[in-house]
């Protein structure tokens, strides 16, 4: 049965010495890094996407999807407070998957428990593809649009003054 492991997972990868600086020049948690995911349907509201404070660590979103007013598609959400006002991707279709990749990469600690592999780093994410029908459409994830949402995060991360990794799963 499925279980949250995040608990014993740093230790598992030995990333507990990485966290506390052991045998390195100091300690890393991903702080002043750009945590890029690519990957379908985020919830903005989990509670590990806070920090410490209760302040929002996603600090951008593109969503290839999204319809504009003027009926071109694909539209980045740029501040906190955007984001917290959307509260999810547009299209429910893959439920969790792009929460649950995140939670991964870059959870914060819920509970004092359950953080991920960088939990001092901000989030920055690019929705492919949340329609179902686009979803199952070859045609409508390619690899340019991979290229694409990688660019634009990478641009943002830059932009921000920040060194970027991105994990793409799709």
């Amino acid at each position: 049965m499925p279980r949250p492991a995040m608990d014993v997972t740093p230790g598992q990868v030995n990333a507990n010495g990485i966290y506390s600086g052991t045998g390195l020049p100091q300690a890393y948690n991903g702080a002043g890094v750009a945590a890029g995911v690519f990957d379908s349907y985020y919830d903005f509201t989990h509670p590990a996407f806070r920090d410490a404070n209760g302040n929002l660590r996603i600090k951008y979103y593109y969503d290839f999807h999204w319809p504009n007013t003027d009926g071109t598609m694909g539209h980045a959400l740029e501040s906190t407070s955007e984001i917290e006002a959307q509260q999810r991707s547009l299209y429910p279709y893959n439920g969790v998957h792009g929460t649950h990749v995140t939670g991964i990469m870059a959870a914060s600690p819920v509970d004092g428990r359950y953080a991920g592999m960088a939990p001092g780093a901000d989030i920055y994410l690019a929705d492919f593809n949340s329609d179902r029908n686009q979803f199952e459409n070859p045609d409508e994830h390619t690899s340019a649009t991979a290229v694409l949402g990688f660019k634009y995060i990478f641009d943002r991360a830059e932009a921000d003054g920040k060194p970027c990794v991105i994990n793409f799963s799709s």
